[in-house]
């Protein structure tokens, strides 16, 4: 039994490396839309950040589920069944996923899915069951290699600690770049799919290390010096502000979180109904989010919210 438990854990290991190079090869395509910048830093964290993403990426399953399986129930066919079932879902979503980002430069949610037609959910089911077929082979090839092996090879600890030095690198240069606003770094987080790199702005600030509001303004004064960036043209046209004149308008905005329009009545806001009464009424306005933020963003900046994530990575 023990015999078998070290190499089922074997299998997984180096199952879980082959397909977490495989998930990078594919994640390659995001690279191609993103504008590299002429720094060092972010130069060598883009390259370590998308290999030491899509390795983790692909072992999560077999770190978080199988690998505590495999201690207490070594069974092969269960393990293989397993392995093989989530590395097929994995692989599946990230080329669906890369497709999708290639066309509409955000990544897939279960919203966009949704909306799908019918042709697209077979290509979908036709790619599932190709990978499927890879993985198949692939494990049992990979089992027949390791089992004859006469000694453990001490390759695959080795690879396992130099990705481990290098995903510590990537977070701790990432840390930095977030709590310095530096978005040569930061820029590049939306580009992989469920890529959540480690923060620590606040806690950093909390402990007085940094000037997070002077660092911010800082950052903000270098980007007006600028005449444009790499991800961004917005405003299109300039921005001009006219002479004061007697028949400008006074705009008067009033956000109120979660406050439906059938709220506003002289009942429940009593004041806010006066005040309506007297103003212009736009009764076709589409929100562009249902959430705080996004309904904000899509006020002031008359775009859709799929922007959101590039204006912030941006300030």
């Amino acid at each position: 039994v023990n015999t078998q438990r070290k190499l089922l854990l074997r299998l997984l290991g180096w199952f879980g490396l082959i397909n977490g190079f495989i998930a990078v090869l594919i994640g390659l395509r995001y690279l191609f839309f993103y504008s590299f910048p002429d720094d060092v830093w972010a130069l060598s964290y883009v390259p370590l950040a998308t290999i030491t993403h899509f390795i983790i990426l692909s072992n999560l399953p077999i770190a978080l589920l199988l690998i505590p399986l495999t201690l207490i129930v070594p069974n092969k066919r269960l393990i293989f069944s397993l392995a093989i079932l989530f590395a097929t879902l994995i692989i599946t979503s990230l080329i669906v996923d890369a497709n999708f980002f290639a066309e509409n430069r955000y990544h897939l949610s279960v919203l966009t899915s949704v909306l799908f037609d019918s042709t697209t959910y077979v290509l979908i089911a036709l790619q599932f069951l190709i990978v499927l077929a890879f993985e198949y082979m692939l494990a049992n090839q990979l089992f027949r290699l390791l089992n004859r092996a006469d000694r453990k090879s001490m390759y695959g600890k080795q690879i396992a600690c130099l990705i481990i030095i290098c995903w510590g690198y990537v977070q701790g240069l990432h840390i930095w770049a977030d709590a310095t606003y530096y978005n040569a770094i930061t820029g590049f987080t939306r580009y992989l799919p469920a890529y959540r790199p480690l923060h620590a702005k606040r806690d950093l600030a909390r402990l007085g290390w940094i000037d997070s509001e002077a660092l911010r303004n800082e950052r903000v004064v270098e980007k007006l010096g600028e005449a444009f960036s790499e991800e961004l043209s917005y405003p299109i046209h300039p921005i001009t502000c006219p002479k004061k004149s007697t028949n400008q308008l006074n705009v008067l905005m009033i956000v109120v979180d979660a406050l439906r329009p059938e709220m506003v009545n002289s009942q429940i806001t009593p004041t806010i109904e006066r005040f309506k009464e007297k103003a212009i009424r736009f009764n076709n306005h589409y929100s562009g989010g249902t959430s705080s933020r996004m309904g904000a963003f899509s006020i002031f900046y008359g775009i859709p919210t799929t922007y959101w994530r590039t204006f912030h990575d941006n300030q």
